[in-house]
């Protein structure tokens, strides 16, 4: 950094600013976001919370899907997530959450979509 007068910035922040994310949720109701494993390390600047941190700030509702929960998630829905779930329940070993991703992840945004309609339809 100071051979070459950089700087030293945040990969999200980075995502951010060129892809205008911020701006792009203006209109937003849900935001619905994601990684591998969400844990106590999502928080530490990891994208899905950059994601929630916007999110939140702007008032939108923000729905969080991982491959897999580990350990203290649930501190994440003090940090702007207001729902997080796993695509593979505790049944599902790696190798077959990771052979079968992309139904798992169908599934389960459905299943999250549809009862964000339903709990939206009935206030």
């Amino acid at each position: 950094m100071a051979f070459l007068n950089a700087k030293l910035e945040s990969g999200f922040e980075i995502i951010n600013r060129l892809t205008g994310l911020s701006s792009l949720m203006k209109d937003a109701d849900l935001v619905i976001t994601g990684e591998g494993r969400m844990d106590d390390q999502t928080a530490s600047g990891k994208a899905p919370y950059g994601v929630a941190r916007i999110a939140a700030a702007k008032g939108i509702s923000v729905i969080a899907i991982a491959g897999d929960l580990g350990e203290n998630y649930h501190t994440l829905l003090q940090k702007g997530f207001n729902e997080i779930h796993s695509i593979t329940g505790s049944t599902i070993n790696v190798r077959e959450a990771m052979a079968n991703a992309y139904e798992l992840l169908a599934a389960t945004t459905e299943n999250i979509i549809k009862l964000w309609i339903t709990k939206h339809n009935n206030k």
